[in-house]
């Protein structure tokens, strides 16, 4: 059902699409305003060829945009995470009570637009990859829009602890490793909330 939502796809083989330039290979995410027949601001492909890059934008795609939008007008607070996957999945398990949105990687900041559509929230909240590149991220972030906040760090319990360890997970980064793990996404972003006295059980 998420995957049908967002219309994530497939392109097996480089494909021409007309009049905007060459598809790469691998799973496909557009970025929509909204319902599919708003404005589309990008396509962006994940790879999986060790000569490409592990991302590539197909001509035209319009930088920082922020990828599910849509879900600030439905909530009063969001959760912003380093890329598409992780912001699904957020999206998944705890678009009930967050919003989850993301601008496609660390080091991209949403453009002036999309920054005003940041000011409907009430509060956000920030969960970039735990490494020096999203660091970095939430330093700019937090430069650029004061009042957003730190997302609280993932709980690990001895239960994710041996998870982890069976699937050679070196380090749980990102909310993808967090809920591979057998991390409860939902209760990790309640948490956020609450620390907020937003009041969300």
């Amino acid at each position: 059902e998420t995957i049908r939502k967002a219309m994530i796809g497939y392109n097996p083989d480089w494909s021409d699409v007309a009049g905007v330039g060459r598809l790469a290979p691998g799973v496909v995410v557009p970025c929509f305003d909204g319902a599919p027949d708003y404005p589309l601001w990008y396509v962006k492909v994940r790879t999986f060829r060790p000569k490409l890059d592990k991302y590539r934008a197909l001509k035209g795609s319009i930088a920082r945009s922020l990828f599910n939008a849509r879900s600030i007008v439905e909530h009063d607070f969001g959760v912003i995470v380093e890329g598409e996957f992780d912001c699904l999945l957020t999206q998944q398990e705890a678009g009930d009570v967050a919003a989850a949105i993301t601008s496609g990687s660390a080091q991209s900041l949403p453009n002036d637009n999309w920054r005003r559509y940041l000011g409907l929230l009430r509060g956000a909240f920030i969960a970039l990859d735990a490494d020096e590149s999203g660091q970095a991220g939430i330093e700019k972030w937090q430069r650029l829009i004061p009042w957003i906040r730190p997302m609280p760090p993932f709980v690990l319990t001895p239960s994710i602890r041996l998870t982890q360890e069976t699937k050679g997970i070196n380090k749980i980064t990102d909310v993808t490793d967090f809920w591979r793990c057998g991390g409860d996404v939902r209760a990790w972003v309640v948490s956020a909330l609450q620390s907020a006295e937003v009041g969300i059980g």
